[in-house]
């Protein structure tokens, strides 16, 4: 499994247009894997299984260890620019081939609203699209009442209590996958998904997963919507 050295990358800095932070590096490499076929025959024969203890909307598996050490090295220098790793080279703290599954109607309502994966301003997210229909890209928000679009230690807990205070004066979101901007957020950047195309972005960013529930829910992964996906830190 290896990187393209030809692969087309281009980088955005997204933010919304009403904030006055720095806008966030966002990596879109397509055409990644020299054999991006290769990577689905390994989920083909991959072990999936529900975590308890996971939001993740499906199902997961392991991810070949060779894929992982290969895109840590490839995005080294990549990422190396927009934060500073100390000249150290990437390690994964996450990895997995996903599968969402869950239908829509199941969903909880922390699984019907955008996320954060990390409040660290240094780790980054990678997803993989290893999938040929259109069954959802990826979309980035942010929360109407605070204005936040990026979560750190410092507003991490107000993020959290005014998204209670919300719940309990607003009413819980509907059972349903996010398909763009609702009553609580504001979808401000969008990636539209292309197979073996990756992106790249902080894992403090408020996203989604922008699910297709009518085509996009197989558990196989030759027709569902496969992904792999890492969390990058410096190591």
């Amino acid at each position: 499994m290896q990187f393209n050295p030809s692969a087309r990358i281009s980088v955005h800095f997204i933010g919304p247009e009403n904030t006055a932070d720095a806008k966030a590096p966002l990596l879109i490499i397509d055409d990644c894997l020299l054999m991006p076929h290769a990577l689905v025959e390994a989920a083909k024969t991959a072990q999936f299984s529900n975590n308890d203890g996971d939001f993740y909307p499906g199902i997961r598996a392991p991810l070949p260890p060779q894929y992982c050490h290969t895109m840590a090295q490839a995005l080294t220098p990549l990422l190396a620019p927009y934060r500073d790793f100390n000249s150290a080279s990437l390690d994964y703290s996450f990895s997995a081939f996903s599968l969402t599954t869950q239908a829509s109607q199941t969903l909880k309502p922390i699984q019907c609203i955008p996320h954060y994966d990390d409040t660290h301003t240094s780790k980054f997210a990678l997803v993989h699209y290893l999938f040929q229909q259109d069954l959802g890209g990826t979309g980035f928000f942010q929360h109407k009442k605070t204005g936040y679009w990026q979560i750190n230690p410092q507003n991490q807990n107000h993020y959290m209590k005014t998204l209670g205070t919300q719940a309990t004066t607003e009413g819980l979101p509907e059972a349903a996958y996010i398909q763009g901007s609702t009553p609580l957020f504001e979808e401000y950047f969008r990636v539209t998904p292309m197979f073996n195309r990756a992106i790249v972005y902080p894992c403090n960013l408020l996203h989604s997963g922008l699910i297709n529930a009518q085509t996009g829910l197989s558990p196989t992964p030759t027709e569902g919507r496969l992904t792999a996906n890492l969390a990058l830190q410096a190591g």
